[in-house]
């Protein structure tokens, strides 16, 4: 592939909060995880057709929150 074959820049923005307590001997961590917050489409793949006279694009993942926990002992 030629660099002239390239029709848009990749462009996605991950953002991470966390807050950590010590309770006793154990860590608890709690995260709030926003990921590609520009919901951009980016392309990330080409599929052809068998006879290579089509092409699409297979983008990636929409705007995504994760919420979670985790706890060390």
């Amino acid at each position: 592939m030629a660099v002239a074959d390239i029709e848009e820049l990749f462009e996605q923005l991950d953002l991470r909060v966390d807050r950590r307590f010590v309770i006793g001997a154990a860590r608890l961590v709690v995260y709030l995880e926003g990921l590609n917050v520009t919901d951009r489409a980016n392309g990330e793949e080409y599929v052809y057709s068998v006879d290579y006279a089509r092409r699409s694009t297979i983008t990636g993942l929409p705007a995504i929150a994760v919420v979670g926990a985790r706890v060390d002992l």
